[in-house]
């Protein structure tokens, strides 16, 4: 039944339907093999390369090499994935910096990995040479002194988008600034408009009294009993 579901997953893979393929893989790999089948890995590994899914594909050979550690041609293969998907990120048109310094982190461990090949003895009998393998090296050299260049530049504009939130934040906490001490002396003012109303209505009162009641004591010479009710009706 397995075998059945695997070959219709091969026919669609031959036609170009990868997305289906996968699909019949993965559920093969899950419900015959318990997710432990190094064969079915390699077909997954072999479909996500044919579409550029580097990262997937390097995924699936990483869990072939933990069920086979010994085979070495999965290591040659995952070094060859993971170079093409480093040369693939430094050839988009935006990097971010984190994005490059993954790829030269990446770029390092393919080094390191063709180089545990190249210090292998039996390499004619997993089917590739020294050769080959310092060829492969030579370009991820080369890759990863171009994205040494890349991230020093992608740095460089990260830096720049840094500075210009920080000056874009700076004027409006400025601007916040001003703001609030404009309002604070708008409040200042409508304040001391207040207390002089209020200071100016209380004095109104003080000198209208002393007005009426000088006038009742000149009054008063005349009608006595006309500046006490004055007087009377000021203290009431």
């Amino acid at each position: 039944m397995p075998d059945a579901r695997i070959n219709l997953a091969h026919v669609y893979f031959s036609r170009g339907n990868f997305t289906l393929a996968v699909k019949i893989y993965q559920n093969c790999l899950q419900n015959f093999y318990y997710n432990t089948d190094s064969q079915i890995l390699l077909y997954l590994a072999c479909t996500h390369y044919d579409v550029d899914q580097w990262q997937d594909c390097i995924k699936n050979l990483l869990r072939t090499i933990h069920l086979a550690p010994s085979n070495y041609t999965l290591r040659f293969d995952a070094g060859v994935a993971m170079q093409k998907f480093s040369a693939s990120t430094l050839k988009k048109a935006k990097r971010t910096a984190d994005e490059v310094r993954a790829t030269v982190a990446e770029l390092q461990n393919v080094v390191r990995v063709f180089s545990q090949l190249s210090a292998a003895s039996n390499l004619h009998i997993h089917g590739f040479d020294e050769k080959k393998i310092d060829t492969h090296v030579g370009y991820c050299n080369h890759l990863l002194s171009a994205a040494k260049v890349h991230l020093e530049a992608a740095e460089h504009e990260e830096q720049q988008v840094r500075q210009r939130q920080e000056l874009a934040r700076q004027v409006a906490l400025a601007e916040e600034a001003r703001r609030k001490a404009e309002e604070q002396r708008k409040f200042q003012m409508e304040r001391r408009k207040l207390e002089e109303v209020c200071h100016f209505s209380f004095q109104i009162p003080t000198l209208r009294t002393r007005l009426i009641f000088r006038r009742g004591v000149l009054l008063g010479y005349k009608e006595k009993g006309k500046l006490v009710n004055i007087v009377r009706l000021l203290i009431s």
